[in-house]
């Protein structure tokens, strides 16, 4: 049975003037459904593009680190994950969503100058001492809001200080160029990406995108499968790749500072069949629920979000 949208999703309301109701979605056992027809786990990108300007490109970023100051303080994700798949820290969703049982304090206050969810769930990351993953994320193309990630957009104006990053996301295989933006990281233990996902799985999944490491240093990305309980990791060589984001994942702690960009889009089609995806109306989905792989397990969704 193909499960709704309506079957994941969750809502919340917030003490706060503007972002009074918040979307969430419920956690589901599956293992990784992967990219496609066949269920890749990743794509490698670099196997299909030219990847020999990246010294000089990583210099450009190394010389201007002082401009790509992180425009939001940490990064928080949506969904509810079982404690025990992080180190016995509830997600930041699992406890808004049973404000009775831990929001016995008056927040309201504090919060209602806050002016995004972003800053807002930061606010309860430090409440309740969760770590939050990455130092923080610094836009390079104009982002409206997740909806409109793969849609066309503009550079902000400190690109103009990396024309050859710019060049190089230009040329990338995309019809529809949307956001950019660098995951910053420190480099401590506290930078680790804690077992989530960007959103739950959809039929027709039109999310395209390519995470890039300009200093081609190994990342310890893995997707993680909750039946077996096992992580597996993108190949220590890879430095441009693609996944499922409804696919639970996440980043061990490194041990120095990354600069990761991530780029968004819709691939050209020529590029979309290369590289295994199915095409639906106009674009190449990442996943559907009509494929062999998902149709081989029956979706355990669970009704409890205090988990």
């Amino acid at each position: 049975m193909i499960p709704n949208d309506s079957d994941f999703v969750l809502k919340y309301k917030l003490k706060h003037p503007l972002i009074s109701e918040v979307n969430s979605f419920r956690y589901y056992d599956l293992p990784i459904m992967g990219l496609g027809r066949e269920g890749m786990p990743f794509i490698e990108i670099d196997k299909y593009i030219d990847t020999s300007e990246f010294p000089s490109i990583w210099d450009e970023i190394n010389n201007n680190k002082h401009i790509l100051v992180p425009h939001t303080k940490g990064l928080v994700v949506n969904g509810i994950v079982p404690k025990e798949h992080n180190h016995d820290f509830k997600s930041i969703d699992s406890i808004l969503l049973n404000p009775d049982r831990y929001l016995n304090f008056d927040y309201a206050n504090d919060i209602k100058d806050m002016q995004t969810l972003s800053k807002i769930k930061s606010y309860f990351y430090n409440q309740f001492n969760i770590p939050e993953a990455w130092q923080g994320v610094c836009h390079m193309r104009n982002f409206t809001n997740y909806a409109s990630k793969n849609l066309p957009t503009t550079w902000m104006q400190h690109a103009e200080y990396f024309p050859k990053l710019v060049k190089f996301v230009e040329s990338l295989p995309f019809k529809s160029l949307g956001y950019a933006l660098f995951f910053v990281s420190n480099g401590n233990e506290k930078d680790a990406a804690f077992i989530h996902r960007d959103i739950f799985h959809r039929s027709h999944n039109k999310s395209n995108f390519i995470n890039i490491m300009f200093d081609q240093r190994p990342r310890p990305f893995f997707v993680y499968d909750a039946i077996n309980q096992q992580k597996m990791y993108v190949n220590e060589k890879c430095s441009m790749y693609f996944f499922n984001e409804c696919d639970l994942h996440g980043v061990d702690a490194e041990p120095s500072p990354r600069y990761m960009l991530r780029v968004e889009g819709l691939f050209e089609d020529w590029f979309g069949e290369k590289i295994g995806l199915s095409k639906h109306e106009d674009y190449y989905e990442a996943f559907d629920w009509t494929y062999d792989k998902p149709r081989q397990y029956k979706i355990n969704i669970w009704e409890e979000t205090d988990i």
